[in-house]
């Protein structure tokens, strides 16, 4: 689209539906405009509060493809694999081998992956301690030492969680009586 059918739709645009000009303007809109990447983002965006509806044939017109290369793979974690044997670990002894499976391990994943994983020591779990250089191949125990390495507040964490509970369960209480 070339600069003059760019203006001719913006002014269409903000008359038809009074949109001010202020938070909405012409350098904005042409930017977005120019590629029909921009033109799908713009329609998705406005189309509802322009009352223009949810679908129609503009969408699939427009639709823009997402490339091939950009389809990431799902990934199962060893821990959810069937034959992946766990095992429940006091999580205050510190001396937790693969397979182990309580609350702190469940935090280092959660660091590290964004997932408790099961509150399992995994594959994934193992290979990122190696990358750090915590762990080797030949001693995979995580030590009470390298548990503190990675998450140092753990214990102050945790307590204040608690404290936070307990003070939003007393106002609520007190609150609706």
């Amino acid at each position: 689209m070339n600069e003059e059918e760019l203006k001719r739709i913006y002014n269409l645009i903000t008359q038809k539906f009074e949109l001010d000009t202020s938070s909405f303007p012409f350098q904005k809109f042409s930017q977005g405009m120019s590629t029909p990447e921009g033109r799908l983002k713009f329609w998705k965006q406005y189309k509802g509060s322009l009352g223009l509806g949810k679908y129609n044939s503009y969408e699939a017109k427009f639709k823009v493809p997402e490339p091939e290369y950009y389809k990431p793979e799902k990934h199962i974690p060893s821990t959810d694999m069937s034959g992946f044997k766990s095992k429940p670990c006091d999580e205050n002894t510190y001396n937790w081998s693969y397979g182990c499976m309580n609350k702190k391990i469940g935090a280092l994943n959660q660091k590290f992956f964004g997932d408790e994983l099961g509150q399992k020591y995994g594959q994934e779990l193992l290979n990122k301690l190696i990358n750090l250089g915590l762990l080797d191949n030949k001693n995979t125990i995580i030590t009470k030492e390298i548990f503190d390495k990675l998450l140092p507040n753990y214990g102050s964490i945790q307590e204040s969680k608690i404290i936070k509970e307990t003070v939003k369960n007393i106002l609520l209480k007190e609150l609706f009586k």
